[in-house]
């Protein structure tokens, strides 16, 4: 058995994530009280009503979960690579010994700040398409003048353009898609347009004087499926990513086709591990460490 972790990023979340994590692991309480007090981290279940403070504190809540599930569960995979999905690369990172807990939560908010500064009024949105046949999202994104921000795998894309064009574009494709809708933050995350972004963020870096370490364990890049190798590798993943799309189905095929075996999706929900299905069926052994996710939609007290 060869395994993958993978964490996954935004739009993972759902109600009352860090109460069920907290009704599952008692040592979780503890962690993020730690994690709230020492860092200033924004963690709670109840969204504050200004935006900016809103969206940070649903990054933050998804990347402690992660770094949560990392805790609980990584010791029973000593030899497994790792990976995330965009924000999810952040957990990755410190599942690797590439990066330590407070410096990934440092990060995350040093790249959300610089990108809220820029795109809070920005007017065009975030779109997550889910098909029940291929979806090709180069040639969608060309023919409706959107920008294609990730292929997740050959059923889901994400996308970002005007309003008016993605819901006429969604229109388009309505007899083909399952769901459809804004991912929910103004933030076009792995979009051209946050160059400017990922520039600040070296900048900030160069002054804090955090430095990426070498992976201790496999590290790969869902930007471009290699295996990133050195300090600097992941150092210069971390500061582009906000600027470069996401291939997760070609890093899953190519993982796969690499020997691994076993994916196993760590943090909330179950949204890799169905990607990981889409790109490689009925290969892949796929599982989810998530049981706070499995007792919500069982209807059952957490």
């Amino acid at each position: 058995m060869s395994v993958v972790l993978m964490f996954p990023g935004l739009g993972s979340e759902y109600p009352e994530l860090l109460a069920r994590q907290c009704a599952e692991d008692p040592q979780a309480a503890e962690r993020l009280a730690d994690w709230r007090e020492r860092l200033g981290v924004p963690l709670t279940d109840t969204p504050p009503a200004e935006p900016r403070a809103r969206e940070l504190a649903r990054q933050m809540a998804i990347h402690a979960v992660n770094l949560l599930a990392w805790e609980r569960h990584g010791a029973a995979y000593p030899q497994a690579a790792v990976c995330g999905h965009s924000l999810g690369f952040y957990a990755a990172a410190v599942a690797a010994g590439a990066l330590d807990a407070d410096a990934s939560f440092a990060w995350i908010g040093a790249v959300f700040e610089r990108a809220w500064a820029r795109f809070e009024h920005d007017r065009d949105c975030v779109y997550v398409l889910t098909a029940r046949d291929t979806l090709d999202g180069p040639a969608l994104a060309a023919a409706w003048g959107v920008e294609l921000l990730a292929v997740n795998g050959p059923c889901q894309i994400v996308v970002y353009g005007a309003p008016a064009v993605l819901e006429a574009l969604c229109a388009a494709l309505a007899g083909r898609l399952v769901r459809h809708g804004p991912l929910g933050s103004c933030c076009p995350f792995h979009s051209v347009r946050m160059a400017p972004v990922c520039v600040e963020v070296a900048h900030w870096l160069a002054a804090s004087g955090l430095q990426p370490r070498a992976p201790q364990r496999p590290l790969w890049s869902h930007l471009d499926a290699t295996r990133l190798m050195d300090a600097e590798a992941v150092r210069a993943t971390l500061i582009t990513q906000p600027q470069l799309r996401v291939r997760w189905d070609a890093l899953i095929g190519r993982l796969a086709a690499d020997g691994h075996d076993t994916f196993v999706e760590l943090g909330p929900n179950r949204i890799l591990a169905q990607a990981a299905r889409w790109i490689v069926p009925g290969s892949l052994t796929v599982l989810s460490t998530d049981s706070a996710r499995r007792i919500r939609r069982a209807g059952s007290p957490a």
